[in-house]
């Protein structure tokens, strides 16, 4: 069964990238509180609809710092693009 879309929330998330670049983490804490049943999961299959789409792209940046699973860690930065 298709996963069942939605148009606002995917409207909600263009709008926070469109802000400037973005991690999906970021975005997720932002909205929350507003829609009960996201997880970062859902976030980020909306990201990617949105890369696939030609809406987004990202970045990918190695950054440092105590996490723990070590010192190095990969995040992706997403932007809205020109059109």
């Amino acid at each position: 069964m298709p996963r069942r879309f939605d148009e606002d929330l995917f409207n909600e998330i263009i709008s926070i990238v469109s802000r400037g670049e973005t991690t999906g983490y970021d975005i997720y804490k932002e909205i929350k509180d507003k829609y009960k049943d996201v997880n970062p999961r859902l976030i980020y299959y909306y990201l990617k609809v949105g890369v696939d789409r030609g809406l987004l792209s990202y970045n990918e940046k190695t950054e440092t710092g105590n996490y723990s699973w070590g010192e190095i860690t990969k995040k992706k930065y997403y932007k809205l693009n020109q059109s």
